[in-house]
This record gives C-alpha cells, structure tokens and sequence, in this order.
C-alpha cells in the first residue's frame, strides 16, 4: 500500500489531486475498483488506449507500480 501512496504522490497527485477525487474533466480515481484501474493503467502503458496525458505518464510507471497504484486507490474513499 505504502508504494502505491508514494507512487500516487510523486505522479498523480497533480492532476487528479490529493484526494484523487478528480476535477471536473479529470477522472476520479479514489475507490474505483482496483482490476478497473489496474486494466486502464496497462492499456496507457502498452498503447491499448490513448490519452495524450496519462499515455506518456503510464509508460514511467515501473510494473510494480501499477498493481500498487491500484490497490491504494481503491481503498480511498
């Protein structure tokens, strides 16, 4: 838990915020399910879906990082 916390702050927390309650054309990401996140994360990274921001984001992430990053956000309410 305590990776994907770090890995949230040091990556994520600028566009999606500290509660990762998302913004209005941002996606929330606090309590979505973690296979949901997990799948969207690796379609970023190995170019299955697109997105000119969280593309080039997801492929830094290191593959440990995504099933963290998953696992911490589905715990946020």
């Amino acid at each position: 838990m305590e990776r994907g916390r770090k890995r949230y702050q040091a990556t994520c927390v600028g566009c999606h915020g500290a509660s990762a309650a998302g913004q209005k054309t941002i996606a929330r990401l606090a309590g979505q399910q973690a296979a949901y996140l997990t799948q969207a994360l690796a379609g970023y990274r190995d170019g299955t879906r697109s997105d000119p921001v969280m593309t080039p984001v997801a492929r830094q992430l290191a593959g440990a990082d995504i099933p963290a990053l998953a696992a911490y956000l589905s715990t946020l309410k």
